[in-house]
C-alpha cells in the first residue's frame, strides 16, 4: 500500500540508555565534515550540507538494522528486493547546522550493479530543538504542503524507514545537539 507520506515508524523503539552508549561509542569515533556523495567522489558544500559525521562499521548495529529494515519493507509493502547494506553513519548537527533536500541514491558508480533502496534513520536523542526530519510526499513537486515533519524522530529511540530515492531534509538546529544514526540498504537495480 502506498501512504501519502512515505515512511515507517516504529516510535520509541530503543531504550534511551541504549543510545546515550551509541552517542558515547560514536563520539570516539574520527570525525568529518559530512559530504555530499557523487559520481566522481565526494564534495563539500556548506550550503547544502554543514553537519559532522562518522562511520560506525558494527556486525550488532548493522544486524539490528536489518530487524527494522526487513519489518518496515513487509509492513509498508514496499517488499523491495534487499540483499547488502553499506556501513552506517553517525551524524551529529550543532546549532545552525542542517542538510538540505537530497535523495540517498546516486551513489552507484558505473557498472554497480546495487542500489541504495532503503534508508533507516535513528534518533538518539531529543534533548534539542529544530533540526526537524522532513519527507517529500510521493512524486507530486506542486501541490501545497509537499513535505510532512516526522515528529516521532524527535523521541529518543525512535526508528525511521523510507525509500532512499525520496527526497528528505534535515533543518536547522536552533539549540542543543542532534544525535542520528544512519544506514543505506541495498539491493539489485530497480526494475
Amino acid at each position: 500500500m502506498l501512504y501519502e507520506f512515505p515512511y515507517f515508524s516504529f516510535k520509541k523503539e530503543l531504550p534511551a540508555a541504549f543510545c546515550d552508549g551509541l552517542i558515547k561509542l560514536c563520539l570516539d569515533l574520527e570525525l568529518s565534515t559530512g559530504g555530499l556523495f557523487e559520481r566522481d567522489g565526494t564534495r563539500f558544500d556548506s550550503r547544502v550540507r554543514n553537519n559532522k559525521v562518522a562511520w560506525l562499521n558494527s556486525p550488532d548495529i548493522i544486524t539490528l538494522m536489518y530487524l527494522y529494515i526487513n519489518r518496515a519493507n513487509e509492513e509498508s509493502g514496499w517488499n523491495l528486493d534487499i540483499t547488502g547494506f553499506q556501513t552506517p553513519q553517525f551524524c551529529i548537527y550543532e546549532p545552525g547546522q542542517f542538510y538540505d533536500w537530497h535523495v540517498d541514491i546516486g551513489t552507484e558508480t558505473p557498472g554497480e550493479d546495487l542500489v541504495r533502496k532503503l534508508t533507516i534513520v535513528i534518533a538518539l536523542n531529543e534533548n534539542y530543538t529544530g533540526g526537524n526530519f522532513q519527507i517529500e510526499k510521493w512524486g507530486i513537486p506542486t501541490i501545497p504542503n509537499k513535505y510532512n515533519t516526522i515528529r516521532e524522530l524527535q523521541s529518543t529511540g525512535t526508528i525511521t524507514v523510507f525509500p532512499s530515492f525520496m527526497h528528505h531534509r534535515v533543518t536547522p538546529v536552533e539549540e542543543g545537539m542532534r544525535y542520528s544514526l544512519v544506514g543505506w540498504f541495498t539491493g539489485p537495480d530497480f526494475k
